[in-house]
């Protein structure tokens, strides 16, 4: 499936593709990975418990930021409403959600660095998402990323 998702953003584009920071190309195509699954177990089961055991909820969201840097749930978080935050810089602090995945599929060969992420994120804000929680989210893969 990621494989997929990296070939439909070289299509995008091939230049804008390979000048992509390779943490917002893994986090998308991470993101992709997650979400069609997602949908297609809560059709085809219709059964919470069997989702339950799947655990495609959770999936990268355990990870520390930290072991993998390139396999992030950036865009699941900008997505979901669960917040993985213990208070330590392990995991980002994701109070922003309800960014529709859709919307960075039509975007995303202009998410070329974490700055353009945050420049949109801002300009197309979704209710109730806060300049600040946006930073705040972003600290994290800023720090780490260094881009």
């Amino acid at each position: 499936m990621k494989s997929v998702t990296h070939l439909m953003q070289y299509w995008l584009g091939p230049y804008k593709y390979k000048a992509t920071f390779i943490g917002i190309r893994e986090s998308w195509a991470s993101a992709v990975q997650w979400y069609l699954p997602n949908i297609l177990y809560r059709e085809l089961t219709n059964n919470p418990a069997l989702l339950g055991e799947i655990d495609h909820e959770n999936n990268k969201q355990l990870w520390p930021i930290f072991e993998n840097l390139h396999y992030s749930p950036l865009f699941i978080d900008l997505y979901d409403d669960e917040n993985q935050y213990d208070g330590s810089t392990t995991f980002p602090n994701d109070e922003v959600s309800g960014y529709p995945l859709g919307f960075f599929n039509m975007i995303i060969s202009n998410l070329t660095s974490l700055d353009k992420v945050s420049e949109y994120l801002k300009n197309y804000k979704i209710n109730g998402v806060t300049d600040a929680q946006i930073d705040n989210l972003l600290k994290i893969y800023q720090e780490e990323w260094k881009n």
